[in-house]
């Protein structure tokens, strides 16, 4: 009796690793929305309209414009992506000593034409860096990252 009891306990937490590593390969998916879970309360001083966020967001939404993210270290950025692109925008976010083991997150947001519009690149948390072709990127909190999004020319 006990036998199968000891079996029981291990058929599930077998189920629940398993469904874990299911729900974790889902979320880790190559296109992020934006959108997702993220509140949206702009105050009345934003420069930004509160319609202009909920038109931005409604475009992710709909699949116009969409994020994609990629992780790896700094050798796979050079893989991925063109020397161009590499040696103006990856560059200059390369201050700092463990930079070339560090692994890092990069978003890119793209439109359906998968044209490239702005990189960002995970620091800590929820902070986003926009990547400045050159200087200093600026660092931005998920949310003011839509509204900086928002705040662009409609492509």
């Amino acid at each position: 009796m006990r036998h199968h009891l000891y079996t029981r306990i291990f058929l599930l937490f077998f189920l629940q690793l398993l469904l874990i590593s299911i729900v974790n390969g889902v979320q880790s998916s190559n296109t992020f929305y934006l959108c997702r879970g993220s509140s949206l309360r702009v105050s009345r001083a934003e420069r930004v309209s509160k319609t202009l966020v909920q038109e931005r967001m409604q475009k992710l939404n709909d699949g116009e414009e969409f994020i994609k993210i990629y992780r790896g270290t700094r050798f796979d950025m050079m893989k991925k992506f063109s020397p161009p692109f590499y040696y103006k925008v990856l560059k200059p976010m390369a201050s700092n000593k463990g930079f070339k083991k560090r692994k890092f997150e990069l978003m890119v947001l793209v439109d359906r034409k998968n044209q490239f519009v702005t990189v960002v690149e995970r620091s800590r948390g929820n902070f986003y860096s926009q990547c400045k072709l050159g200087g200093r990127p600026r660092r931005y909190h998920l949310r003011r990252l839509i509204k900086h999004f928002a705040r662009r020319p409609q492509l």
